[in-house]
């Protein structure tokens, strides 16, 4: 999945967990979200929220 900031796009890994065929969660991989925030120079936290507003 890309996700754009700051006019900058970034390619990040997702995991998906299903039961019986059906999405139930989406999560996306910690050490992407560590290289966006240190790139971007932003909190963690911040990236994360960005990642999953997009993912849902």
């Amino acid at each position: 999945m890309n996700v754009t900031s700051e006019r900058q796009e970034f390619e990040i890994s997702v995991k998906t967990s299903t039961v019986n065929g059906k999405v139930i969660a989406k999560k996306p991989e910690y050490e992407d979200l560590k290289w966006i925030a240190r790139t971007l120079n932003i909190s963690l936290n911040a990236v994360r929220e960005i990642v999953l507003s997009v993912i849902k």
